[in-house]
């Protein structure tokens, strides 16, 4: 959620604008970008705070207040990894829950309850768990060995899956580290297509998913940058991807592109596909790994060097 207050100068006469001193306009948006710049000029709504979900401290914080004082000797930091990404609010259910299913079963809570209802009932087809493990691991695979950025964890709890990644902060984008990126994106659909035995909409459909993202980066670099060798700014960078659309000689490079970038996705699965399987499997019956558990599963497991020559421009 991002927060935006403005900023009212108790000092100006009548607080500024003909507002009262004292009095604070605060806006609540999930979507910063769409908001009319206008909006956000100095004096208005120009302070925007991004309020992130808890860390895994956070989490564990937040759990052992509303356990007040239940499971006191019981380590719940396997039970906070898993739930990382969640909010404050979704960390309370879970203690809720945790606490009902004590409560119905007529005994104190135990850690096997919060941990139960942090995993929550999945309902999902196991054919569709299997999928989603095998898209996830696959991004977290790729992300290790192409140095694409510090894997947190790879997760496949709840209705989704998510693979979070600490990013590169060190340079600003280059053409490398762009195509890098795409290729950890792209191989999650590479991974279905080639352990699952088919792609499905989970990589597709929306400016969100895998393959949106890969549009939106491919069409910054033909569209806005200049590092596709296009010494010519087509469009900003935050209308690239429309423009592409709206050319076809520009959509076709782009297509082209992403192509290419696929290939070596589809590369890097094969060269990989032994520690994908593994990770996934460990995945499926576990919902959560962390960092520290995937890169253990990738040493047990070599590369498979005797059935792809990679890519390596």
């Amino acid at each position: 959620m991002l927060l935006t207050d403005a900023g009212i100068a108790a000092d100006e006469p009548n607080g500024g604008a003909g507002r009262p001193v004292g009095v604070f306009i605060v806006a609540c948006t999930n979507h910063l970008e769409m908001v009319e710049p206008a909006l956000l000029r100095p004096n208005r709504l120009e302070r925007a705070i991004e309020l992130l979900p808890p860390d895994c401290d956070g989490i564990a914080n937040i759990l052992r207040f509303h356990l007040a004082g239940a499971l006191a000797s019981e380590d719940i930091s396997a039970v906070a990894r898993s739930l990382e990404g969640a909010t404050a609010a979704e960390c309370m259910a879970v203690v809720r829950a945790a606490k009902r299913a004590a409560r119905h079963a007529g005994r104190p809570m135990m850690l096997a309850d919060l941990a139960a209802a942090a995993h929550g009932d999945d309902l999902r087809p196991p054919q569709v768990v299997w999928r989603t493990a095998v898209h996830e691991a696959a991004h977290a695979v790729a992300t290790i060995v192409t140095g694409e950025g510090g894997l947190v964890y790879v997760s496949i709890q709840g209705h989704g899956g998510r693979t979070k990644i600490e990013g590169d902060v060190d340079d600003l984008p280059t053409l490398e580290s762009i195509e890098r990126t795409a290729v950890c994106l792209l191989a999650a659909g590479a991974a279905e297509a080639t352990i699952v035995g088919a792609l499905s909409t989970g990589w597709s459909g929306t400016d969100r998913s895998d393959l949106g993202r890969v549009a939106l980066l491919m069409s910054h670099v033909h569209a806005s940058s200049g590092l596709a060798g296009n010494f010519f700014v087509r469009a900003n960078m935050d209308a690239a991807l429309e423009a592409v659309r709206a050319d076809p000689e520009l959509g076709r490079a782009v297509e082209d592109h992403v192509r290419h970038l696929y290939a070596r996705a589809v590369a890097l699965v094969a060269r990989h596909r032994n520690r994908i399987v593994a990770v996934a499997e460990s995945l499926f019956e576990k919902r959560h790994l962390d960092a520290a558990e995937v890169a253990t599963i990738l040493s047990d497991i070599p590369e498979n060097w005797s059935e792809v020559t990679e890519d390596r421009r």
